[in-house]
């Protein structure tokens, strides 16, 4: 009996290979959409930022964005914790609130070293209309409005071509994220 059983699986090891393709002659791209992160800034008319905590009148402390009908207190971001995702192979959505972060940010071609409130992540792979209605301590609203659709992966001319359709309103004004207010 033991002897026909490990020659079963013998044959079966041998056998189940054979079956199976290493997958080298599918030509189809595996995509992550990437996870959307919700920047602002917020500075008054001379430049000032109106985040930095060590202000007495700062724009954090209270601060609201309400998502999907979750509402998400602004809160510090927490020693070691990361703001943005960490580059790995596959890479899932985690939503991680509402955050104030002092870093250094690429803000068209220019650095700058700024503290800045973020939210997400957003799922880059869904479609979706959304308002992020965000609350200030004074009660002032600002309205983020957040279009994704059409998400596409086609060959053209032997080239996949993988796109989708994203754009942002800020107080139904075209913008861009990041997104610099001034108060």
């Amino acid at each position: 009996m033991k002897r026909t059983l490990l020659l079963y699986c013998l044959l079966l090891t041998l056998i189940l290979p054979a079956g199976c393709t290493g997958g080298d002659d599918l030509d189809y791209p595996i995509v992550d959409w990437y996870p959307v992160n919700v920047i602002l800034l917020v500075q008054d008319k001379a430049g000032n930022d109106l985040l930095d905590p060590n202000l007495s009148d700062n724009y954090f402390e209270g601060a609201t964005i309400s998502f999907q009908g979750i509402t998400h207190e602004a809160r510090r971001l927490e020693e070691g914790e990361y703001w943005a995702a960490i580059p790995t192979k596959a890479y899932l959505a985690r939503m991680k609130g509402f955050r104030l972060v002092h870093e250094t940010l690429t803000i068209s071609d220019k650095q700058e070293k700024r503290w800045f409130l973020v939210f997400g992540e957003i799922d880059g792979a869904k479609d979706m209309d959304e308002d992020l209605v965000v609350t200030w301590p004074s009660g002032q609203t600002d309205i983020i409005h957040y279009h994704c659709s059409d998400h596409k992966i086609e060959k053209k001319k032997g080239e996949w071509n993988i796109d989708c359709q994203r754009s942002w309103k800020l107080n139904s004004q075209d913008a861009q994220n990041p997104f610099r207010l001034v108060k």
